[in-house]
């Protein structure tokens, strides 16, 4: 492994843990070590080069890749010491994405992968010299802050468990963001991405189809029903946020020890979302939250509503359901100044146009049914 100049990633068959592995082979020259699970170092590396290969990433890049069967729920990551030493001896970054992403399980559920994957990255980065962890964190962990009595919040706010919510997710990322904070005060180089929601690409509106959102979308267009409700949350699409860990990860050191929030900076209106359905031919209603949960209770033969309700914690966040349920206002100013100094856009508002591809995505992949204005369209 003794490559002076590489870095460490962990989540690349994720979503969000891929795009950004495929972004930091084509704008760097590095090694780049994936952490990967599974039952046989053969088959975790397979995998992994497929998922890069659907990407686009080119052969070439790929030889940069170096897969590194290890295990983040497990101490240590389940390797010999040595190997441990070594991997931590031969990286000089680590971009740490890799999370439990369960809107459903409780915060002991989650734990072991969300908080001690991120005490193992963190022990991996103080063995290296002069490591330094970029530590993807969420804006959820702030979602419950007008329960603080905080109806705006910024970069330099600090997650409480009363700002998570309760939400079982938020809270185990809220413990691990804080062991980031705590080691940072310790002299650990590191720096804290704190994304919103994460939308789909803007090119192609490939998005994850099962997530807090898309799981609200197919709910809405399964029983032609949504929610009449006032909630907002901070959102980007993926490749906005890939574009600015990116760059953050490639500037001037004196950026380590910051905060930074990844959204747009206008925040995304549910409202907006069900009238983007309605755009695209979906026959969708509104009603009062209150009767819509009804709704849901009603028919438990549905796996998108039995979904939805077990997410009730969380999803009362995004639809608004009362005054300590709305998110508060997100300010993303510095995030913004320092990514203009380095040439990053802004990120795509969450428009129509990206609805639109996202609802085609997720039919073309049989998550949802074709939007009938989009198909009536369609060449052919």
């Amino acid at each position: 492994m003794g490559q002076t100049r590489s870095i460490l990633t962990t989540g690349v068959t994720g979503f969000l843990g891929a795009r950004l592995t495929a972004s930091l082979l084509a704008a760097t020259s590095a090694t780049v070590f994936c952490l990967v699970r599974g039952r046989s170092t053969e088959g975790a590396a397979k995998r992994m080069q497929a998922r890069l290969s659907a990407l686009g990433v080119p052969a070439e890049h790929r030889t940069r890749v170096v897969p590194v069967f290890g295990d983040l729920g497990v101490p240590g990551l389940g390797m010999p010491p040595a190997d441990f030493d070594e991997l931590a001896d031969s990286v000089r970054t680590i971009y740490h994405c890799a999370a439990r992403l369960s809107m459903v399980s409780e915060t002991d559920r989650l734990s072991a992968i969300n908080v001690g994957g991120t005490e193992t990255m963190l022990r991996l980065a103080e063995r290296g010299d002069g490591t330094v962890l970029h530590f993807v964190s969420t804006l959820g962990t702030l979602g419950a802050s007008r329960q603080a009595g905080q109806p705006r919040v910024d970069e330099s706010a600090v997650p409480t468990e009363v700002t998570a919510g309760g939400v079982g997710y938020t809270t185990s990322k809220m413990v691990a963001e804080n062991t980031v904070r705590a080691a940072m005060r310790r002299g650990l180089p590191a720096v804290i991405h704190r994304p919103g929601l994460i939308l789909g690409e803007t090119a192609t509106g490939a998005c994850l189809d099962s997530d807090i959102l898309v799981r609200i979308i197919r709910t809405c267009a399964e029983i032609g029903l949504a929610p009449r409700c006032p909630g907002w949350v901070p959102a980007a699409t993926v490749d906005h946020v890939v574009r600015s860990i990116t760059a953050l990860g490639a500037a001037d050191p004196a950026l380590v020890g910051s905060t930074f929030h990844l959204a747009d900076s206008r925040p995304l209106l549910l409202h907006q979302v069900f009238r983007h359905m309605r755009t695209a031919g979906y026959m969708i209603s509104e009603i009062p939250t209150t009767e819509w949960e009804q709704v849901l209770r009603e028919h438990p033969e549905s796996t998108n509503c039995f979904a939805v309700l077990a997410m009730w914690k969380a999803v009362r966040y995004l639809l608004g359901t009362d005054p300590d349920h709305l998110f508060p206002q997100v300010s993303c100013d510095r995030t913004a100044g320092v990514l203009a100094q380095l040439g990053v856009p802004p990120s795509p508002p969450p428009d129509e146009t990206l609805f639109h591809r996202m609802f085609e995505h997720l039919s073309r992949t049989g998550h949802l049914d074709t939007p009938p204005v989009l198909a009536a369209v369609a060449p052919g």
